[in-house]
């Protein structure tokens, strides 16, 4: 089976219980805390259902109860937006080709006040599921598994500012977020992408959240160093998980423990869509002599 993933500064911890409200309702001004200002949380949420528009490229194509309908029948070479074809006549029952194309560049995105964005690693297990329980005014972005994710997250801030959120889904571990083919830690921070944060930080409002959904990126003085870094170097305030996130059945569940200054934004996944949900952003693989699945 393929493996999937999901697996210093300083700062002052203490104990909190944020419950942030449903983002239908107007966000409250909040004055941004230092960035050194970390605490734990609780975050948790309910939504509504997603009717978004689609879109390629900016251009809006179809609805989004169109495509999700069946996206394991999308033909990438048919859809506007790729190769300059405008038929959207779904034939293809590959699902390989569904999984090209979702993770094309497909935006889905709907009018809001608030501007959130929502990026998937489209390596997570069955995450079309995770996409029909996101906030309808929340923008969502699929990252192609094949190439570099934190490339591909700046390429598609590059240009824009004043953005209130950014959701990322994907798998993690202690101090390590996978994005696509690349590993989020504080030493690619401080590395290799440091130019592409910086751009990042440019798109984003002064007062924005960074919610990581990955299992355990928080976790110990490892993935407590890598959240207030990634703090300092995007100006966001993040929360994170320190534990696996997912279905509670597999030992997971849907709240972000950790956080630096104050997180007024909610979870983007609601709450029937994470009963369904069956799995973990956890790093996992398959015993060779048990063929049992393991996650850590």
């Amino acid at each position: 089976m393929k493996k999937m993933f999901c697996k210093p500064a300083s700062g002052i911890a203490q104990e909190t219980g944020i419950k942030p409200t449903n983002p239908a309702t107007k966000k409250k001004p909040k004055t941004k805390k230092p960035a050194s200002d970390q605490s734990t949380s609780g975050i948790t949420g309910s939504f509504f259902a997603l009717e978004p528009r689609i879109m390629f490229d900016g251009a809006a194509v179809a609805t989004g109860a169109e495509v999700l309908q069946d996206t394991t029948t999308q033909d990438q070479t048919e859809i506007p937006g790729i190769d300059g074809e405008t038929s959207t006549d779904a034939t293809s029952t590959d699902s390989s080709d569904s999984e090209a194309l979702w993770s094309s560049g497909l935006s889905l995105s709907a009018p809001s006040d608030r501007k959130e964005i929502v990026f998937i690693d489209t390596r997570v297990e069955d995450y079309q599921t995770l996409m029909e329980g996101i906030d309808s005014n929340a923008e969502v972005i699929l990252l192609d598994s094949t190439r570099d994710g934190v490339e591909q997250i700046a390429e598609a801030l590059n240009g824009r500012t004043d953005i209130d959120a950014i959701h990322l889904i994907s798998h993690g571990t202690e101090g390590v977020l996978n994005l696509g083919t690349s590993a989020l830690t504080t030493d690619t921070m401080m590395g290799e992408y440091a130019d592409e944060l910086s751009l990042i930080k440019q798109a984003l409002s002064g007062e924005a959240d960074l919610l990581i959904y990955g299992c355990n990126f928080a976790q110990g003085d490892g993935g407590q160093a890598a959240v207030q870094l990634l703090s300092e170097l995007t100006g966001a305030d993040v929360a994170a998980s320190t534990d696996d996130t997912g279905a509670q059945e597999l030992g997971g569940d849907w709240e972000l423990e950790w956080q630096t200054g104050s997180i007024e934004t909610t979870l983007v996944v609601n709450a029937a869509t994470q009963e369904e949900w069956n799995s973990l952003l956890a790093e996992t693989w398959r015993d060779a002599a048990t063929g049992a699945i393991i996650s850590g």
